[in-house]
């Protein structure tokens, strides 16, 4: 049986490894993208992904300040994560790994 959900969404981890850092990762709350707008980023330019994303992004968690306090989700929380550059590519490929392994039913 197959459902048709009108907004199918799933969680991934965010992985975020800069060079010379240790990695360090938060949980990203996706809704799944129509085919279409794939095509734009596999084909575009860094705003298509930061649109994608944008589009994309529905929720976070396990992201802390500097003050050891939780980030509630927020469009200004969003804004931030997408204004840097391996944040933006790290949701990206999250957002991948996260259709593969639904698919794959992991």
């Amino acid at each position: 049986m197959f459902n048709i959900d009108k907004t199918p969404m799933f969680w991934s981890k965010v992985r975020i490894a800069l060079p010379g850092e240790p990695e360090e990762h938060f949980d990203a709350h996706f809704i799944v993208q129509p085919v279409a707008k794939a095509k734009e980023v596999m084909n575009g330019t860094p705003e298509a992904l930061a649109t994608f994303i944008d589009a994309a992004l529905a929720d976070t968690a396990d992201i802390y300040g500097d003050d050891e306090k939780p980030f509630r989700f927020s469009e200004v929380l969003k804004a931030r994560l997408l204004a840097m550059p391996h944040v933006r590519t790290a949701l990206l490929i999250a957002y991948g790994e996260g259709l593969a392994a639904a698919r794959s039913g992991n």
